[in-house]
């Protein structure tokens, strides 16, 4: 097996994997850590909407990496494809998912489909696959004090080797 192969393999394993979580975690009728949010929510002067904005936040977040997940795993098997596509598909992945769970939460108890929560799922998608696809977070480690100052570090040894 190819070391692109094992690349594909790895992505798609855990494109997977955190599916099945957020699959857990969508269609479980009393979903986990919702004791633990209500809790929290509930030192705000509004808890309702602080619940709401929590349960947006999480959808997003939880969405998102999914997304560059399935970039990930797209771009491993396919690598020539533009990011416009890979974006493209992604988004159509959370659409497809985040919608029939949204649907499939209407037979289970203690849970309702919601537009907010497929439209969190969507934002966050659509942020994290910019922020993945933008290079923000290479060129922030490029310009970070740290990797700067172990440069002038390793700069300043190999001047003194060659004296």
């Amino acid at each position: 097996m190819t070391i692109a192969k094992k690349r594909a393999a790895f992505w798609f394993l855990l494109s997977v994997l955190w599916l099945g979580l957020i699959g857990f975690a969508s269609l479980n009728p009393a979903p986990p850590g919702l004791k633990v949010l209500e809790r929290v929510t509930s030192w705000f002067p509004f808890p309702g909407p602080a619940m709401r904005t929590a349960q947006a936040v999480i959808h997003a977040f939880v969405f998102g990496i999914w997304a560059v997940l399935c970039g990930k795993a797209l771009a491993s098997v396919f690598p020539s494809t533009p990011p416009l596509r890979l974006l493209i598909f992604s988004m159509t992945a959370v659409l497809v998912v985040g919608g029939a769970i949204e649907i499939i939460q209407t037979w289970i108890p203690n849970r309702a489909p919601d537009v907010v929560d497929l439209s969190s799922d969507m934002v966050g998608a659509f942020v994290f696959l910019r922020v993945s696809q933008s290079n923000f977070i290479d060129r922030f480690l490029h310009h970070a004090p740290i990797a700067s100052t172990s440069c002038l570090v390793v700069r300043h040894r190999s001047q003194r080797a060659e004296k």
